[in-house]
């Protein structure tokens, strides 16, 4: 089983970095099964067949999941169509799912209403009309590409609702989910009350409902290593199914159906925690344990592990890309993998010797199967992760059994309030001793939002595997020792290699429609233009320009520079502000951004140095547009300098062109007005002699990036690069002066059509 499922995701992941045609797929699915029947007769054709069928069958299920529906999405990009489907939410997001004239697996859509048009229902069968695009891509270092994201979850395009008729009632399914969300919603308002600024992790802790108030308050827990205790996963499904046995006993001690109640019952808990994959996990394996009991059979932890990955990856394939999932399955893999062992351990020593070496050791083991995955998914690691499970972790088990209680003894007057009194209690205590060592108890924290603390983090595992391995290697102590050490200083080696990064460069950020560019000195930048409010994003300052610093590792914004006051150049100015302390704002003075003692406008030629090396010079350029209104800079950096010309147009270059060659010659152009072709354009490229172009360019209504630009740049030999089409592009020194890097699309199926630009 194990095997089966290793090659099914080797196939499928396969398919996906390097897709393969259906027919060559239907083939090898063809080939394997020759081999598997071969194999009767010839044994070592067995092996070769069963991986080739199930490697080709991954294949074959991604194409069908993912290439197959996005084939059809791509066909109609842009155009207006109709679609019948089911709308659901997830979060706030409205979507349509389960869209007709698609397979089994068919893809979900985001739903956009426009001004005055229809109000979506809440739920049911519904025929829509309006234009269908994908979703927006942004592709930059430490920032979410939405394009991906929803491809994840199988959200394929982005839909603007025109027309909306329903045309039946909602789902069984869905009616029956909507249901215990109202009664789930009925049950406990009265627990707001009772609870206060507590409820919100009362609602995280029991059913996984994590809103605003919870993320505001929600980084202790991360720093105290117990973050995972407020998604409910087995532990909750364990303490669930724990009780209901306990009470179906007390009912009928001598009957064995109370298992196959037990599964009912925690079914019901699954509906009201919405059906996320961590507790769906769960509730599949707590079902196989419960049923093997009741049929007398023990099965090894693995299986159940195995089994119950295997059916929701063929009922939903992309919860392999599911954080959540992803580290559910891992945790709980590290739990199995090491259970004997951890067994034996800890029956040396006493009670309490028995149970910190236990705490530890499981709190290793899942950090050991999981660390990858929170470390890929940007997530968290702290120290005390491990003091966090043997003091915090039995108070939030005793939370957790506290609420359950209250549903077979609500009944009871004046129950719940003693209950919740209770809860409250025990959540105030989670909170003290969580305070208590994140201020007196010193402790390591990587937050792998950052570059570098994912460096740590991997250092910090291969440390974790070390120690296991040393744990485990018995009478060949020292050999596994000299292995472990060995392994932990090449590891470290390239960790520290890594590290090592330029002390500045320049970045052009990926920002759709609009400009955000960004010189980085070590951990400090300066920024010029900040992006406008895009489609999926929002503003770009907040979603884009401020989780790129933070990846970078950047914690002070020394100048912020605006070309022009348009929209799409300084929508994010005040969000950066608010995000980073920033020393001033630089503006022409024809619009600030915002108000503020550090805003000033500039009217004349200026000069300015930034950690000693960056040099901005600063030209105010005049012309009968407000795009020509605007400020030029000239960076100059190790090896390198840069032209950022805004949107300047005929008349604003003509001006520039005043002020001499000399004042504006660079090695790279930012290109002016998002590639907009106008007579003087080859004049400043080529008097500025820059050797590379960039355009920074996103969906639009103007027809930019000009054709007549693009064929410039290539009939010039000018290196030309889009932003539309190679994400962010990052400038830094080489050995040779400086070099150009794309941070790239990453394009999960073939979508060429959708990046129909020439030149470079």
């Amino acid at each position: 089983m194990v095997l089966l499922v290793i090659a099914l995701l080797v196939g499928f992941l396969f398919q996906e970095i390097f897709p393969l045609p259906l027919t060559l797929v239907l083939i090898l699915v063809v080939l394997g099964m020759l081999l598997l029947g071969c194999g009767l007769k010839v044994s070592f054709l067995f092996p070769a067949g069963f991986f080739l069928q199930w490697f080709a069958s991954g294949a074959l299920l991604f194409f069908l999941v993912f290439q197959l529906p996005m084939d059809s999405i791509i066909a109609l990009q842009g155009e207006r169509v109709t679609f019948e489907g089911h709308i659901a939410f997830q979060g706030e997001r409205p979507i349509l799912q389960g869209i007709r004239g698609f397979s089994l697996y068919s893809p979900s859509l985001l739903l956009r209403t426009v001004r005055g048009g229809p109000r979506l229902p809440d739920s049911g069968l519904v025929r829509i009309h309006g234009r269908l695009r994908l979703i927006t891509s942004c592709s930059n270092p430490g920032v979410t590409d939405y394009f991906n994201f929803w491809w994840k979850r199988r959200v394929m395009g982005d839909f603007t609702v025109e027309d909306l008729r329903v045309i039946d009632k909602a789902p069984w399914w869905q009616t029956v989910e909507e249901r215990f969300r109202e009664r789930r919603e009925q049950y406990f308002d009265s627990w707001q009350g009772e609870l206060g600024s507590m409820y919100s992790l009362f609602t995280a802790l029991l059913w996984g409902e994590r809103g605003d108030d919870f993320y505001r308050e929600a980084d202790w827990l991360r720093r105290t290593g117990v973050y995972h205790a407020f998604c409910v996963s087995g532990m909750h499904m364990g303490l669930f199914g724990v009780l209901v046995l306990f009470l179906l006993r007390l009912c009928f001690p001598a009957s064995r159906y109370g298992y196959i109640l037990a599964v009912v019952f925690a079914f019901g808990y699954l509906l009201f925690c919405g059906m996320v994959p961590s507790a769906f996990r769960a509730w599949l394996m707590l079902s196989f344990y419960l049923m093997g009991k009741f049929m007398g059979r023990n099965t090894l932890g693995i299986t159940f592990l195995v089994t119950a990955f295997l059916i929701m990856f063929v009922l939903q394939p992309e919860i392999i890309y599911h954080p959540g999932a992803q580290l559910s399955f891992t945790s709980t893999a590290g739990i199995v993998l090491f259970a004997d062992f951890l067994a034996k351990v800890t029956q040396q020593g006493g009670i309490l010797h028995g149970y910190l070496k236990a705490n530890a050791g499981l709190t290793a083991a899942v950090l050991f199967t999981s660390m990858p995955f929170l470390i890929g998914n940007g997530f968290s690691f702290s120290s005390h992760t491990f003091t966090g499970n043997i003091l915090i972790l039995p108070l939030v088990q005793a939370t957790v059994l506290c609420i359950f209680l209250t549903v077979p003894f609500g009944f009871i007057p004046g129950s719940i309030p003693l209950l919740a009194k209770a809860s409250e209690a025990l959540l105030r205590g989670i909170t003290s001793v969580s305070t208590f060592l994140v201020e007196r108890i010193p402790f390591l924290y990587f937050d792998f939002s950052i570059q570098t603390h994912r460096y740590y983090g991997l250092l910090v595992w291969m440390v974790i595997i070390a120690a296991l391995l040393i744990w485990r290697a018995g009478k060949n102590r020292k050999i596994i020792l000299f292995v472990a050490l060995s392994v932990t200083f090449l590891f470290l080696v390239v960790i520290v290699s890594s590290l090592v990064t330029p002390d500045v460069e320049f970045w052009v950020l990926d920002v759709g429609q609009g400009l955000a560019t960004v010189a980085r000195c070590g951990d400090r930048a300066v920024v010029f233009d900040t992006g406008g409010i895009i489609r999926t994003y929002g503003n770009i300052g907040q979603s884009v320009v401020s989780p790129f610093l933070r990846y970078q590792g950047v914690s002070e914004v020394e100048a912020i520079f605006i070309t022009h006051p348009h929209l799409d150049h300084q929508a994010g100015t005040v969000p950066l502000t608010e995000a980073f302390p920033v020393n001033g704002v630089w503006y022409r003075a024809n619009g600030a951004p915002m108000e503020g003692d550090r805003v000033v406008g500039i009217d004349s030629l200026s000069r300015f140095t930034f950690c000693e090396s960056l040099r901005v010079e600063v030209i105010p350029v005049y012309g009968p547009t407000v795009n020509d209104q605007a400020l030029v800079f000239r960076l100059h950096l190790p090896g390198v300098s840069v032209l950022i010309s805004g949107d300047i147009e005929e008349g604003g270059m003509r001006h520039l062109f005043r002020f001499g060659s000399s004042m504006f010659s660079a090695d790279i152009l930012i290109m002016p007005h998002h590639g907009q072709y106008t007579e003087t354009l080859s004049e400043l490229v080529s008097t500025s002699g820059a050797r590379s172009a960039i355009i920074s360019v996103g969906e639009n209504r103007y027809g930019h990036p000009d054709p007549r630009t693009l064929r410039f740049l290539e009939e010039t030999g000018v290196e030309g690069y889009v932003t539309y089409r190679d994400g962010g592009i990052r400038v830094i020194p080489s050995k040779d002066g400086w070099r150009i890097e794309e941070f790239g699309k990453r394009k999960p199926v073939a979508l060429d059509s959708l990046y129909p630009l020439t030149g470079r």
